[in-house]
Order: structure tokens, then C-alpha cells, then sequence
């Protein structure tokens, strides 16, 4: 227990030389592959300014006191390194670990295979910051580059690396690089020659997807080819990097099927598009149709929806391909099967009552006047004078806009005599506003000046409607001659679209 406690004790007085003082050590040699082969390791203070007192050094155990400690240890020890210097005694304590030729290691990269040239590897040291390698071979294939921290090399097949370090350690290491396989060739006819045995088509690819050079003395440099070739047995020679191959294929011509074309649906006359054609095959089926951008199959009939023009279409039938030219019509445009019989003007300027009568086909799904739809029907109503753009639409969505005039009219809604003489002789007897006819008119009529301009208190002497015959109704007599102020209210019929009004207007009473 007391020598536990004097060491403890050594040590945390010792802490305070850390600070200044450290252990510097340096291997001086990796030493030989043989592990038993001892290492020397130097040991000594840096820096070195301390006044010595007394000094003792203690590796593992063994002490010795030397102020520069040469260690002899094993390659890949781990020492513990004490020394106690001074009065009062100073303790530092380090450790160091013996570099061992033991773990030095190199680790390999296969890269990718390659058709035109060899395989490909890279080697690499584990820790080139402590080892290097002065020489590199291999058993076969050849160096490509090589330095003291990697190697690179083309081979095949199982390859022996020997590695000669700085150390003079020499390590072995045998690799396998796959050989590469020559891929199968796949070659389809896709069309059929012609009646005569010309333009067939053969279609072609390697079962690795690599790239091909040429076929039959054609360069290509692809991943697939076509070719065309005569009906018959013919050869193809196809060349691949360092790989060839021979095949022959017979090329067979058949007739083509015959198809029938119709057309079920006319091209809209707005935008000459949406027509619809049927082609129909008498031997095989439809696989598919090129130049068309809609269309349904059906086993052996197809439905094409076109726009107007000489469309080609390229129909395929197994590994049949027939191109049919079809010209597309449009309907007939029914723009002018609309047009405007008859056209009553409004009654007055200010009123909404004009109509017209219009004519279209049947196929009109809906009209609107202004943007505002009405009820499909032969007769526009409600109608003010001016002009008013018709819209038709019919079930295939084409549009057509027309403008119609209702003639401007330059009779007012309303108008007055200025004066009329209630003497009984049957000539202008009656006060009568001129409105059209089911209008209604409130009225109250005062009194306003006389005949010579001079003011008159105003008072009512009559209250009715649409018209006054002159009578006082306080007297039951014809009111005095002079001028008089009628004030009412217009409320029109509904048909004229015409909102109530007020009226106030000066008329002159005569005898």
C-alpha cells in the first residue's frame, strides 16, 4: 500500500513538468519480415533544458537510467515508457507501439470488363504514409503504371502480385480476373420483303447489350442494327471488339394483306378536325398504326380519329408494315343555313321590345345573345335597337357568330301636347300623353301661373290617370285658363323592358 501510494504520489507532483517537458521517440528501423528480429527505438527528452539531479527510466518494467535511452523491442510491441527525473522527483509516462512489416497490406480494384482490351485492376497499399513499395511484378498480363503506392495492370484470369517493400518484406498475392464472355447474337426479320423479294428487314443485337462495330462490312458502332436484305437465305457477319460471328437467315416475302378504309365521321367544318376513319384487314390483325395520334384496335379494325388532309397511315401486321394514303373530308359547313327572316324594331327609342326571327339547322345545341344564353327557339326576344352578336353552337362543338341591327327608332316612349282647350267643340278637348300602348300613367296636376305668367298658388286640382279633360275637381268645372303643372309616374308593359319612370311636364289650359 505505501508503494502505491508514493508512485501516486510521484505522479500528480509530476503533472506540473508536462507541461515543459516531453518523451520524443523515433523508430530507427522497420527491421526484417522475421518478427523476432529486434527494432531500436530512441528515447530522449525534448527539449532539453532541464539541470539533472538524478534520472531513471523504466520500459515495461526494466530500468535503466541513460539520458538518451536506446530500446531494444519486438516489431509490434506496445511499451510503456516511465522516467523519474529531479529533486523532487518528476514523472512523465509515455507509451509507443513497434511499426510491424506484419500488417503492412494492399487491397484490389477490379475495374469493369472491356471488349477491346484486357481486364483492367488496380492495387493499392493499406498505408502508404508508412510503407512503399520499391518493386512490383506479376506472373502474366503486363504493367500499365506503377509507383511506391499503387499498381495498375491488364491480365486475365488468376494472377500473382509480389510486392517488395522498403522494409525488404516481400508479400504475395494471387488475384482473379474473370474472363470475359462472348455474348449470343439475336437476329429477327421485322418486315417481310416485298411481292418481288425486295426491302426485307432484319433487326439485330448482342444478348449483353454491347456495342457492334459492323455488319456485313457496315460500320455501325451501336448497341443494335437493321438491315436490308433480298428475300432468300442470306448471310450476316457481325464483328464485336475481338469477337465475330457468322449466321445465316432466310429472308421471306409474303403479300401483303389488303385493307379497306371508310370514312364513319366528316372532319368538323370549324377546325377540319375529329373526323373518323375505319381500316379494316382481310387477313391478320392490327398490331398497330403509325401517323395517327388516336385510334382503337380491335383485332382486325382500327378507328382512327384525323384532321382533314391526304393522311398516310403505316399499319403494322405482325412483322408486316403497309403504308396507306387516305384522303379526309369535312362536313359540310352549315354557317349559312343560319340567317335572320324578319325583324320588328323596338316601339320606341328607349324600350327592349324588338324581336327577331332566326333560322338554323338542328344540330344547334344552344344560342346565346350578347354572352347571355336563351331558350333554343326561332324567335330572339327582348331585344334593344342597335347591333347584337349572335352565338350558335351546335353537338360537335363548332361555333359561329353572327351580328344582327335592330334599326334604331327615333320615337320617344313619350310625349305631350303643350296645351289643349277643354271648350267642348270636339278639337283637342282632352289632355293626352303618347305612350305605347298598355302603358299606365299616374298624374297630379297643379296649378302654376296664368295666362299672363304670373305666379298662382300651387295647388292640386286634379288626380288620376293617363289623361285630364280640364275639370276642376273642387269646383266640377273647367279650371281657369293659364298654365299648369302635371308630375306622374310611367310604369310601362313588361314586354318593352322599359323601368318605371317619373314625369313632370308644363301644359297650358286655353278657352
Amino acid at each position: 500500500m505505501k508503494k502505491i501510494a508514493i508512485f501516486t504520489f510521484l505522479m500528480v507532483i509530476g503533472l506540473s513538468a508536462l507541461k515543459a517537458q516531453q518523451l520524443q521517440f523515433s523508430q530507427e528501423k522497420l527491421g526484417t519480415c522475421d518478427s523476432s528480429k529486434l527494432v531500436e527505438i530512441t528515447a530522449r527528452f525534448f527539449p532539453d533544458t532541464i539541470k539533472w539531479d538524478s534520472l531513471q527510466w523504466q520500459v515495461n518494467g526494466i530500468i535503466s537510467s541513460e539520458k538518451e535511452q536506446i530500446i531494444k523491442s519486438n516489431l509490434g510491441d506496445s511499451l510503456i515508457i516511465a522516467v523519474f527525473y529531479g529533486s523532487p522527483v518528476n514523472t512523465i509516462i509515455d507509451t509507443f507501439v513497434v511499426y510491424a512489416t506484419e500488417s503492412i497490406l494492399f487491397e484490389t480494384h477490379l475495374m469493369a470488363s472491356d471488349r477491346y482490351a484486357l481486364d483492367t485492376s488496380a492495387i493499392y497499399l493499406a498505408d502508404s504514409s508508412l510503407f512503399s513499395v520499391s518493386n512490383w511484378t506479376v506472373n502474366s498480363g503486363s504493367i500499365i503504371a506503377a509507383n511506391s503506392g499503387s499498381l495498375v495492370i491488364t491480365a486475365e484470369g488468376s494472377i500473382n502480385i509480389s510486392a517488395t517493400y522498403n522494409s525488404g518484406c516481400i508479400i504475395n498475392k494471387n488475384i482473379y480476373i474473370p474472363m470475359e464472355e462472348k455474348p449470343d447474337l439475336k437476329i429477327a426479320q421485322t418486315r417481310l420483303a416485298d411481292p418481288l423479294g425486295q426491302n426485307g428487314i432484319i433487326a439485330g443485337s448482342l444478348s449483353d447489350g454491347s456495342m457492334i462495330d459492323s455488319v456485313n462490312r457496315i460500320t455501325f458502332n451501336a448497341t443494335d442494327f437493321t438491315l436490308q436484305l433480298r428475300a432468300g437465305l442470306r448471310t450476316v457477319s457481325v464483328y464485336s471488339g475481338r469477337f465475330s460471328w457468322v449466321e445465316q437467315i432466310v429472308i421471306e416475302s409474303l403479300a401483303l394483306p389488303n385493307y379497306k378504309v371508310i370514312q364513319t365521321r366528316f372532319a368538323r367544318w370549324c377546325d377540319f378536325a375529329d373526323a373518323e376513319i375505319q381500316i379494316s384487314s382481310d387477313r391478320g390483325i392490327i398490331d398497330s398504326i403509325a401517323n395517327a395520334s388516336m385510334f382503337i384496335i380491335n383485332n382486325d379494325t382500327a378507328i382512327i380519329t384525323a384532321s382533314v388532309a391526304n393522311q398516310v397511315f403505316t399499319i403494322y401486321n405482325g412483322n408486316l408494315t403497309t403504308e396507306i394514303t387516305y384522303v379526309i373530308e369535312k362536313e359540310d359547313d352549315w354557317s349559312n343555313e343560319v340567317y335572320i327572316s324578319e325583324i320588328k324594331p323596338t316601339t320606341c327609342s328607349e324600350s327592349s321590345d324588338a324581336w327577331a326571327i332566326i333560322s338554323y339547322p338542328t344540330n344547334i345545341i344552344s344560342i346565346s345573345v350578347d354572352n347571355l344564353s336563351v331558350i333554343l327557339q326561332d324567335s330572339l326576344k327582348s331585344l334593344s335597337s342597335g347591333n347584337h352578336q349572335i352565338t350558335l353552337t351546335d353537338d360537335r362543338a363548332c361555333v359561329l357568330n353572327k351580328t344582327i341591327t335592330i334599326p334604331r327608332t327615333t320615337t320617344t316612349c313619350i310625349g305631350f301636347n303643350d296645351a289643349f282647350s277643354p271648350n267642348g267643340d270636339g278639337i283637342n278637348d282632352i289632355w293626352t300623353p303618347f305612350v305605347p300602348e298598355g302603358t299606365n300613367i299616374s298624374i297630379q296636376v297643379y296649378t302654376y301661373r296664368d295666362l299672363n305668367m304670373n305666379t298662382v298658388g300651387g295647388k292640386i286640382i286634379f288626380e288620376g290617370t293617363n289623361t285630364w279633360d280640364g275639370l276642376d275637381q273642387a269646383t266640377g268645372t273647367i279650371a281657369d285658363a293659364g298654365f299648369y303643372l302635371i308630375v306622374g309616374t310611367i310604369v310601362y308593359p313588361a314586354y318593352m323592358n322599359i323601368e318605371t319612370s317619373q314625369i313632370k311636364e308644363i301644359i297650358k289650359l286655353v278657352k
